[in-house]
């Protein structure tokens, strides 16, 4: 990103690219829901925090499990309440 805080069209398209490998990755494991998963991705771009809530069993701790490992970060299991 340049100082300006304008963002060419290259680093965009590097962006989005980046974007649809991270979910076409995801999408292996979890399936049929990439509205989530861009949610997921668009919590983590802009540095905020995501509460998943479903029924057990959906993959909400495979979404989490799955994104750690497409950008090489680090899953440290599930809060308790």
């Amino acid at each position: 990103m340049s100082e300006t805080g304008i963002i060419s069209s290259a680093e965009v398209e590097v962006c989005k690219e980046k974007a649809d490998a991270l979910v076409e990755n995801i999408g292996k494991i979890i399936r049929g829901k990439n509205a989530q998963v861009l949610k997921v991705l668009t919590c983590l771009v802009a540095g905020g925090h995501i509460l998943l809530e479903d029924l057990p069993g959906l993959g909400k701790t495979s979404m989490a499990k799955s994104l750690a490992y497409s950008i090489e970060g680090h899953h440290t299991g599930e809060a308790k309440a």
